[in-house]
């Protein structure tokens, strides 16, 4: 008895539900996950937005910017450009310990430019205070510094600090500083 092969109607019809099925799970990850704000078009943002010293909460964590430092020439390495460090306090909001992940921050310049945090120079602008990369657990709140390379003669004008990946995130501006269109992902 010979082998009973599919008939090639069944499997292009699979072949289409399969394609299909991943475009619809694909927009429906993209259109969940996404904080989008758009400066002169009036997309409504999941993030809120909050200034330098005012609380600001994103799902687990209350977030607090209380400064930046810019011009930092060395930390355990030379920048590319400069160092900016920024003073940050983080309050674990839920009944459960919290690793608060310096990776998923990002920084602004005035034109919109997005920076990621240099996650070994602010491990070491954080000696003696490690507290700061670990779980933080239910209540308690850790103060640290997270630090990013910039340009040479720009500052931060907003972060985007999130308490994980996928996370609406809290957009922190600084006095003065413009909005600039932006989509985060």
């Amino acid at each position: 008895m010979a082998p009973v092969l599919p008939s090639r109607k069944r499997s292009a019809t699979a072949l289409m539900v399969s394609i299909i099925l991943g475009a619809v799970t694909a927009l429906a990850m993209c259109t969940g996950f996404l904080a989008v704000r758009w400066d002169g078009a009036n997309v409504i943002s999941k993030a809120q937005t909050s200034s330098v010293n005012e609380p600001a909460s994103d799902e687990r964590f209350d977030f607090m910017v209380s400064g930046q430092q810019c011009g930092t020439e060395q930390l355990g390495r030379y920048p590319q450009g400069q160092f900016c460090l920024v003073s940050l306090r983080v309050r674990n909001a839920t009944d459960v310990a919290v690793a608060f992940e310096p990776d998923k921050q990002r920084a602004r310049n005035s034109s919109g430019q997005v920076y990621d945090v240099d996650v070994t120079a602010s491990k070491q602008a954080n000696i003696g205070n490690e507290s700061f990369f670990t779980k933080i657990n239910p209540g308690n709140t850790v103060s640290g510094v997270i630090v990013f390379d910039i340009p040479v003669g720009q500052v931060i004008t907003e972060l985007e600090l999130h308490d994980a990946e996928f996370s609406p995130g809290v957009f922190v501006r600084w006095p003065g500083a413009r909005r600039t269109a932006a989509i985060s992902n």
